[in-house]
């Protein structure tokens, strides 16, 4: 039998993925103001740089050669080292050199959004490349931000842990740039932190210096090889009023009084690594990748690295805290104040990299219904085919815009010197909206990509199984949708329902920016918005009652907000793609809950082959 001849082109992602985005050069235009022309430059030539081989390899090494745990030396010396791939540190040194975190807090002379959108564009762009090294980066953005906001404190410790390591999470120097880890779950409580057991008793010999040993078990504690960490623990108090103030409190062995649930918590800033007196090595001189052969744990041993079923490349392991010294950030017993400010940064992070990566995967599917030829004729060019893509594309454009309209309110509110209150509540009330609905529609989405390559997009190395694994942790992480659903109903609680017109007028106001004559391609469209604006307040009230309709308001809030950002890029923009692509998106897509290529709405099944080119490869009409 004569061998076959027969060999598949591969599917390729483009050579920049920047330039090769729409949506996202478009956000940068508008979103950027007089910065766009600067900002789409970097991006331009950071698209470049992430399709390179140099990048390849380091995400290749980085996905295969996973974290190792070794536990003892060949002594039998308790050492706990957790062994990263090369590639892992090179994809951190690039992250630093490309300015991830130090992006978003270069605010001077620019405009308010700017930072924050050109950062969250790099974010996009290096989450499917990063090996997972996006995780790290979202928790020490997070920490930036608390160091921003709480490092002036009065008091001189805190003061002067923000004088040592601030500028080190700001760095573009790869030698002096750090990460930070985030510990929140414990055994008895993940999203419940009122449940965390950890303690942290306060230093008798050292009570000026704010000093803590900690003790307790981080159960799931990723990014575990990040030089510093913030976590939450019980404090002890001094006061027996103070811990009383719950009606709820107890003490250990020791005689130290705790309060019970989430008021007894503190937020706490710790070195992960310190380093080891009897180690022979100078930082100073010594590379930077070799910094922990002369450091040790700081009272920490690592019970196990976690057996994932995605994110394998990242290092998360089972923590014991024993007496683990720490500084207290912030005001006593006022944790989960404290904390909420990184929380709200990484859910935003989890959001952005989730549809990043189903962007990648939609690129991969789109080049291989060009390449694939199946009865004749490519994939591309068979209807149902050209549907199942034209709606991947809308929904990912959609997803897109309502990402970097919460990064331009994380922006504003971060950039201007009195952010109206409107502002602060909206992103409030949409980071949790954006996490919970971004992250799980584009976990749907990928799944619907790898099915666009049939059998070959089951296979590992396309890349597409990988995305699906290490995406799913996001509709979970930092908040499931239960959790985000629940969320929603707390911002509408704490502003007495102020959140949900500050919601319905900020959609009305953009949406009526233009007028929409009746005979205008997209008058169907605003009616149907409309309309769901209209059945907005009414779910919020049954919502508040039955918080099982929370799950459908957040849904539908995610579906408003990307219905009025793609009817206002239509008309901003006026090019035929972008109208055909809010026309779907609002009579269509936005309500099939991510069933790709099947039809909602009788105008959507009757739209021809044209137009679902035209959406999804720019084709002219």
């Amino acid at each position: 039998m004569p061998p076959a001849k027969f060999q598949q082109e591969p599917p390729r992602t483009p050579r920049n993925s920047f330039t090769a985005d729409r949506a996202l050069a478009s956000i940068v235009k508008r979103r950027c103001g007089s910065d766009a022309p600067s900002v789409h430059r970097d991006l331009e030539a950071f698209g470049k740089l992430l399709q390179s081989p140099e990048v390849e390899q380091f995400s290749r090494d980085g996905n295969t050669n996973l974290p190792v745990l070794r536990q003892y030396s060949q002594w039998g010396e308790r050492i706990d080292r957790i062994d990263t791939a090369h590639g892992w540190k090179c994809l951190k040194d690039l992250s630093a050199t490309e300015g991830l975190i130090a992006t978003g807090y270069e605010r001077a002379n620019k405009n308010s959004s700017t930072p924050r959108v050109h950062q969250f564009c790099k974010i996009f762009l290096f989450s499917p490349k990063s090996a997972m090294v996006s995780c790290p980066l979202a928790m020490t953005d997070g920490a930036t931000r608390v160091f921003e906001l709480l490092g002036d404190s009065p008091d001189p410790t805190t003061q002067s842990l923000k004088r040592e390591f601030y500028p080190r999470l700001l760095s573009r120097d790869p030698r002096k740039f750090i990460t930070s880890g985030q510990w929140m779950t414990e055994k008895p409580g993940g999203s419940d932190v009122g449940m965390t057991e950890t303690i942290a008793i306060q230093n008798k010999a050292q009570p000026a210096e704010n000093s803590f040993s900690i003790h307790g078990q981080k159960w799931f504690s990723s990014a575990t090889d990040s030089d510093i960490t913030f976590l939450l623990a019980r404090e002890a108090v001094t006061d027996v009023i103070a811990a009383n103030a719950t009606k709820k409190s107890f003490q250990d062995k020791d005689g130290n009084q705790f309060a019970h649930g989430s008021r007894g918590l503190s937020l706490f800033f710790a070195q992960v690594w310190v380093n080891d007196p009897q180690a022979s090595g100078d930082l100073e001189t010594m590379h930077h990748h070799a910094h922990r052969s002369v450091q040790k744990l700081n009272g920490i041993r690592v019970v196990g690295l976690k057996d994932k079923f995605g994110t394998k490349s990242l290092p998360t392991a089972e923590l014991e805290l024993d007496g683990m010294q720490a500084h207290r950030f912030g005001d006593p017993l006022k944790g989960i104040k404290a904390v909420s400010t990184m929380l709200n940064i990484t859910r935003i992070h989890a959001a952005v990299g989730s549809v990043g990566a189903f962007r990648h995967c939609l690129y991969l599917a789109k080049d291989f219904a060009n390449k694939r030829i199946a009865f004749g004729k490519p994939l591309a060019q068979q209807p149902l085919q050209a549907r199942v893509l034209a709606d991947l594309e809308v929904t990912c454009t959609a997803l897109t815009h309502a990402c970097f309209f919460v990064v331009d309110l994380l922006g504003q509110t971060e950039s201007e010197k009195n952010p109206s209150q409107d502002t602060q509540v909206l992103l409030r009330f949409l980071t949790p909206v954006l996490k919970a609905w971004g992250s799980k529609t584009s976990v749907a989405a990928i799944s619907e990509c790898m099915e666009a390559l049939g059998g070959v997009g089951y296979i590992e190395g396309t890349g597409i199984g990988l995305a699906l694994r290490d995406t799913q942790v996001n509709a979970i992480w930092e908040g499931a949708t239960n959790v985000m659903s629940l969320d929603v109903l707390r911002v509408l609680a704490e502003t007495k329902g102020d959140a949900a017109r500050i919601f319905h007028q900020g959609m009305s106001k953009i949406l009526n920016t233009h007028s929409i004559p009746t005979n205008h391609p997209l008058a169907a469209s605003k009616k149907r918005i409309e309309e769901k604006l209209s059945s907005f307040a009414r779910l919020c009230k049954e919502a508040v009652v039955n918080q099982v309709a929370s799950r459908t308001l957040l849904n539908l809030m995610g579906t408003i907000l990307a219905s009025v950002l793609l009817v206002e890029e239509a008309l901003y923009s006026g090019k035929t793609a972008d109208m055909e692509i809010a026309r779907r998106w609002v009579l269509c897509c936005s309500s099939s809950g991510a069933l790709f290529g099947v039809s909602s709405d009788s105008e959507h099944s009757m739209d021809s082959i044209d137009v679902d080119s035209c959406i999804a490869f720019e084709a002219k009409l």
